[in-house]
């Protein structure tokens, strides 16, 4: 089967670099030995920050050099971890059980001081990591003059690691044969600093040659499948809460949310060149569910150039994976090969990017976690595929496959500025959700190209209506019964829940149990998944692991928001004095919680109901999800938090008739009543 191909105009003024006219392929690489710093690779140097606001500059230094004829400089604003990488291309492919160790010397220039050491990571192929973290503070003497550091890279010499001062901590699978790329990060201790690099290389093991690296040309095409639009696009719900509940708007609930069993439907999949020259002409292929559906050919394309590629398929309900490939046979060589594919799962959710021109051809200069010099590429890296990353990796007993949603560009918009006249182009309910890239926050992108986006993705999982589980948390001063806070020390990306001791991009419990019970369904809503409560809860109390004598009394309060017309919000955002209900354990420490009343029973199109529970009228941000148990034992005052959270994953274990929680309560020994 074809395709039906459409050629689109580069878009004007996004490329600066020179148009090439030839589509010869290039030499692969070319091969080095010696120092990676030396002024000839400056350019090749890359950056990176967690610091979203400041810019950094790389540049090569014959004045301020130790071996050679320059050094590499970073000179930077950032005020945390920052950092140098080589190549930008991350192709190396040194194989370091050939060798002793890499070797630098490093200087600094820093008006905040060093408090610390700096730390080195090497990334194998895959971009798995061996991270050297320094224990011997030297970053203050490299203010003073030159400083040697010698890394050894054989990962058995725990002494000869010791002994020149790092910690060793590998990634599960590191190859060390095929060492792509080198990282030298610092933290300022404050903001602004410089940091030069010198004779870096790795040193060869006795009776070796010299160490030999692959620098490749970034005189090449490079195809890259961008996104794919799907045609005709449904509408997303689009939600009143005036009235302090969700109502779809006015004529709304009967649109069409999914095609229909059977129905044809048009993915429009777009195919861009983003070297720096023109690229052959080359296949395309694209399958869903490892069936072949259409095949064509993608023509030469200049600079920039982008071609489209409608491909027809008949709708089928569920998660279905798509994939786009263009050079499928891999003949051309390209700056990267990571992104001649494009893979969803076609019951995504569809995010939508407006991005000015000006952001576009910033981040389109910076190497990216596809190894392109691409703003698509960014784009797709740095949100949905770190997103759909963590929805998968966020596992739970509940969800042994974590998160069964997933997300994917739907729709890219080129604008000269971000405002009225650009939201006017695609329609408000088109896409599940979107965000917009203006020119202004370029610095972030680019500083954060190869890590990991924090807040971007946190924010983009608000499109799907997941809450900032924050809201869940109490201040000592906004409980004015005990002054204990609340607070999830393992929380998740959301800032909040449980991710049972989980480090690093992780959604939480809650979160994953918020998806999954909202899954096959369209976004607009936000938060009605707190509305899965359990009809009827019981909690086992507990101190030291025995449970509460029968008999005793306890008290129980909640966090308090009201919202709504005419609704008292006096004391909002605090735990009154004033418990919401008084009960008396049963045998096993045992408290039925009573269900109060809501302000409306429904139940939303996402198939969540609000009905009579434990918090009563659920705030959807949820500001009133928070309870605190409080009894008095021997003299002793012992309390516990249960947040909305534990409710909402009992009932993704399927208990959603009945539950019972364990509550461990703790002495009242760190803070007195407020007065």
């Amino acid at each position: 089967m074809h395709a039906r191909v459409a050629i689109v105009l580069a878009l004007t003024g996004l490329t600066t670099l020179a148009a090439g006219l030839a589509a010869e392929p290039q030499p692969k690489a070319a091969t080095h030995t010696g120092e990676f710093t030396e002024p000839a690779f400056a350019e090749r140097w890359g950056y990176g920050a967690t610091d979203q606001a400041h810019p950094n500059v790389v540049v090569s230094d014959a004045e301020m050099r130790r071996a050679g004829t320059g050094s590499v400089k970073l000179d930077t604003g950032s005020g945390l971890d920052t950092w140098l990488y080589f190549p930008d291309t991350k192709d190396l492919d040194i194989d370091a059980t050939q060798c002793t160790a890499l070797h630098f010397w490093l200087r600094t220039e820093n008006q905040n001081g060093w408090g610390g050491d700096p730390w080195v990571i090497l990334r194998d192929a895959d971009a798995r990591g061996a991270r050297y973290d320094g224990t011997m503070q030297r970053l203050k003497e490299t203010l003073k003059d030159w400083v040697e550091f010698t890394v050894p890279v054989d990962p058995a010499a725990t002494d000869a690691l010791a002994k020149a001062g790092w910690k060793l901590a590998l990634d599960a699978g590191f190859d060390w044969k095929h060492i792509a790329a080198v990282e030298v990060h610092a933290d300022t201790g404050g903001y602004g600093f410089m940091m030069y690099l010198d004779d870096m290389q790795f040193v060869p093991a006795a009776g070796q040659p010299a160490v030999s690296w692959r620098l490749t040309s970034l005189e090449r095409p490079d195809l890259t499948v961008t996104w794919a639009e799907q045609v005709p696009a449904y509408h997303r719900y689009e939600v009143d809460y005036s009235k302090g509940w969700p109502e779809l708007k006015a004529g709304t609930k009967k649109l069409q949310r999914w095609p229909n069993a059977g129905e044809e439907i048009k993915y429009v999949v777009h195919v861009r060149n983003v070297g720096r020259v023109a690229s052959p002409e080359t296949d395309f292929v694209c399958a869903i569910d490892g069936q072949k559906l259409a095949t064509d050919k993608v023509p030469a394309l200049k600079l920039d150039e982008e071609v489209t590629i409608t491909v027809p398929w008949k709708w089928q309900a569920g998660a279905h994976a798509f994939e786009a490939r263009v050079d499928t046979p891999n003949r051309i060589d390209e700056i990267s090969e990571r992104n001649n594919l494009l893979a969803f799962q076609t019951d995504a959710y569809t995010l939508r990017a407006t991005v000015e021109k000006g952001c576009y051809e910033k981040v389109s200069q910076v190497n990216n976690r596809l190894g392109s010099f691409s703003f698509e590429d960014w784009l797709r890296a740095s949100t949905v595929d770190q997103m759909n990353e963590m929805m998968q990796a966020s596992t739970y007993d509940f969800a042994p496959q974590g998160a069964k949603t997933r997300v994917r560009i739907g729709r890219i918009l080129y604008v000269d500025k971000i405002g009225p006249a650009a939201e006017r182009l695609i329609p408000a309910d088109a896409t599940d959700g979107g965000w917009n890239y203006p020119t202004g926050s370029a610095v972030e992108y680019c500083n954060l190209a190869n890590t990991y986006m924090w807040a971007l993705c946190h924010e983009l999982t608000h499109q799907l209506g997941i809450i900032d589980d924050y809201q869940l948390d109490l201040s000592p001063q906004n409980n004015t019964v005990n002054a204990q806070p609340f607070k999830q020390p393992d929380g998740g990306s959301m800032g909040g829940g449980r991710t049972n001791g989980r480090k690093g991009a992780m959604l939480a419990d809650m979160d994953v149990a918020g998806l999954n019970a909202t899954y096959g369904k369209r976004r607009g809503y936000f938060g009605e998944y707190l509305y899965c409560v359990p009809l009827e809860n019981t909690v086992e109390l507990l101190i030291d692991g025995k449970p509460l004598a029968a008999g005793t009394e306890i008290s129980v309060y909640q966090k308090k928001f009201a919202e709504g017309p005419g609704v008292d919000g006096t004391g909002n955002g605090t735990i009154p004095q004033e418990p919401i209900a008084i009960g008396k354990a049963t045998a096993g420490g045992r408290l039925l919680l009573p269900n109060r009343p809501v302000r409306h029973e429904f139940t939303t199109e996402t198939g969540c109901t609000l009905h009579p529970n434990p918090f009563g009228h659920i705030d959807v941000v949820g500001r009133n999800g928070l309870l605190m148990f409080r009894a008095e034992v021997g003299g002793q005052w012992y309390y516990a938090f249960m947040d909305i959270g534990l409710f909402n994953v009992e009932y993704a274990r399927g208990n959603t008739k009945s539950a019972t929680h364990k509550l461990t309560l703790a002495p009242e020994v760190t803070a007195a009543k407020p007065e």
